[in-house]
């Protein structure tokens, strides 16, 4: 037969399979069709018709063999790892009948990702509902996995909105996950104004772990961590004012205002020094000009860093490009320039490691080190 012959030469194998298994259909031979159906699945069919024909199949198998014959059936085909949705369906549907959600479980984790199993989606909507909500039942019941739970419930509901139980189970969850997770935001707001920021920041952590998607969680830990290190400046500057280390002090207190503009302590302590100072020089022109400096500066050191890397000299190039790093440190052309100085210098230093080996004679050692030089 031409699709056999196919079929043994590997000549688009799933759609040889796909037509040997309708052939065997039309014919009424359940089982050669179940066969070759499966073997459609494994090597992935795109024929738009084999989740309708395996369905017709499977559901004449279940109707006409004996249930010990059928659950054999399907959990073989489990067991070979080929995972259509209809053979998962009734492996689910009999592990739930019997309560055995360690096992559902074990089995969706294994089937969730696997090519065969997303095949024919939209036509198995509701077994794959089904599949998904009970799914959803393991993860609270043997896992305790809030998340994971919640999001095999909205695939349920995405599979078969019309399905109330997975939508009553969604609410649930939701209203727990609503619950864990102010129990988290309300003290972690608390620690924060209080400006216990460890506190804050782990229990934003912690909120954010019960729900991913919360932003005020997300925001929390980043803010709880920019005001940490705010006042961490603040002390800083307030000793080299102390000290009458003025321009210490006010590089101090930006990085602290911009980290955190609400820590009013460092505003007004800018402010008194500011007006300390205004006799001797004007603050507003310094700073202007130190930002002009550095912008010359970076500018320079960029075009100084490609000078030297076009020229092979990589050592300079990479401390030219770590200047302009200290002065925008997101700048990409500086982090950019660096890695490539640095890398470049590093199979430089293995090259001249090569070389020596070279000299010495030892050729062994010498091919070794230059294998790792890639030009």
């Amino acid at each position: 037969m031409l699709f056999r012959s196919a079929l043994k030469n590997k000549e688009m194998p799933g759609e040889s399979s796909y037509y040997l298994g309708k052939i065997f259909l039309m014919g009424q031979e359940m089982k050669k069709a179940y066969k070759y159906f499966l073997m459609a699945f494994k090597y992935e069919s795109q024929n738009s018709e084999l989740p309708k024909d395996f369905q017709t199949c499977i559901e004449e198998l279940k109707n006409a063999l004996p249930f010990d014959e059928f659950h054999e059936l399907y959990t073989q085909t489990y067991q070979k790892g080929i995972f259509p949705i209809p053979c998962i369906y009734y492996r689910i549907k009999n592990l739930q009948n019997r309560l055995e959600f360690s096992e559902i479980l074990s089995t969706y984790e294994n089937v969730k990702d696997a090519p065969s199993f997303r095949m024919g989606r939209r036509f198995y909507s509701d077994s794959l509902a089904f599949i998904e909500y009970y799914a959803a039942l393991a993860y609270v019941k043997v896992a305790n996995d809030m998340i994971k739970a919640i999001e095999a419930a909205k695939l349920s509901i995405r599979a078969d909105s019309n399905l109330t139980v997975a939508r009553k189970l969604l609410q649930t969850l939701q209203k727990k996950q609503e619950t864990a997770l102010n129990g988290f935001l309300t003290p972690a707001r608390k620690s924060f104004i209080d400006r216990d920021f460890n506190s804050s920041e782990e229990l934003f952590t912690k909120a954010l772990a019960t729900d991913p998607s919360s932003q005020e969680a997300r925001e929390g830990i980043e803010r709880s961590r920019l005001a940490k290190q705010s006042f961490i400046s603040l002390d800083e500057a307030k000793k080299y004012a102390a000290e009458a280390r003025f321009e210490l002090a006010l590089k101090k207190l930006k990085f602290s205002i911009t980290a955190y503009p609400d820590n009013f302590e460092a505003v007004n302590l800018r402010e008194e020094i500011k007006t300390k100072i205004q006799e001797k020089l004007n603050i507003q022109q310094r700073e202007e000009e130190t930002e002009r400096n550095e912008e010359r500066e970076y500018i320079s050191s960029i075009a100084e860093g490609n000078n030297y890397l076009s020229g092979n000299d990589f050592l300079r190039a990479s401390k030219a490009f770590s200047r302009a790093l200290e002065i925008k440190p997101e700048s990409p052309k500086a982090k950019s320039g660096l890695e490539i100085s640095l890398a470049k210098l590093e199979i430089y230093k293995k090259f001249q490691e090569g070389m020596k080996h070279l000299e010495k004679g030892d050729y062994r050692a010498a091919i070794e080190v230059l294998k790792e030089v890639q030009i």
